[in-house]
This record gives structure tokens, sequence and C-alpha cells, in this order.
């Protein structure tokens, strides 16, 4: 039986950790199958691409397979989010950010809309490349608050 974190996932910030300017808004979702053996961490993140009248869903797969042993950690927050940003993935009245560093082997398969081009909509360049660096990131770090 395959069990996950929700249909909707939990909210967190995503950056390369090349670059801790610009953290993308995703969900984290978390699959798991126990009698295979498998995990897959997801981050899903909308973004408006040239052709769509809506924002389209990208999902970022990070299978346990592909995690470097030793580099997986869990710490307090790594970077200071502004109060705009911070409401957006904590939970309680006093939030306890942590940060999931992840360490990858190989790049990321990218789960994207059907089209024939991939380009950002006018006006929406920033978060189209936030989510390019992402996905070539083999080293990132995952913001959000536990339960």
């Amino acid at each position: 039986m395959t069990r996950n974190s929700g249909k909707n996932g939990v909210p967190v910030m995503a950056y390369p950790t090349t670059s801790t300017s610009s953290p993308i808004s995703s969900s984290l979702i978390f699959k798991h199958n126990k009698h295979n053996a498998q995990a897959t961490l997801s981050l899903q993140s909308s973004i408006f691409l040239q052709g769509f009248d809506d924002a389209q869903a990208f999902m970022l797969q990070y299978d346990a397979d592909n995690f470097v042993p030793g580099t997986i950690s869990l710490s307090p927050a790594a970077i200071d989010l502004p109060p705009t940003r911070l409401v957006q993935i904590a939970r309680s009245g006093s939030p306890q950010i942590r940060t999931l560093f992840l360490g990858l082997k190989a790049r990321c398969p990218i789960w994207c809309p059907p089209c024939k081009s991939i380009a950002p909509k006018q006006g929406y360049d920033a978060p189209f490349h936030q989510l390019a660096a992402l996905a070539e990131a083999i080293k990132l770090c995952i913001v959000f608050e536990p339960d």
C-alpha cells in the first residue's frame, strides 16, 4: 500500500544551496511504499506559462535512491524569511521553522504539463527561473514547519 503526506502536501519554501536569495513557494509531498521499500519526496509549484491562462503545476521528483548517503539533515532554519513569506509556511502562532538539506546523485525528474515549448508568461520570469534553478540543483534546502 502506498501512503502519502496528503493530496496538497505541506507548504514549504525551497531553494538550491547556491542561491538563498529567492526561495520558491511549493508543496512538499511524501509518498512511500513500505512493501516495495520505496520513497519519494516531491515539490510541487505552479507557475504561469505562455499559452496558458492559469498557472501550471510542475513537480520535481526526489526518489530515495537518488539521495547521497550522509547528506540529508534537518536543522533550525538556515535563512531568515520575511514575515510575508513566513506566513506561507507557518502552522502555529510561534513557528519553529526547520530546514531539510538534501544532496542528490543526479538532477531530479520534472513533471510538467504537455506543451510544445515551455516559456514564462510575460511578467512571470522570476518564478520560472527560480524553479529552473531548483530543478538543476543537486544540493537543495526545503524550509518548513513540522507538525
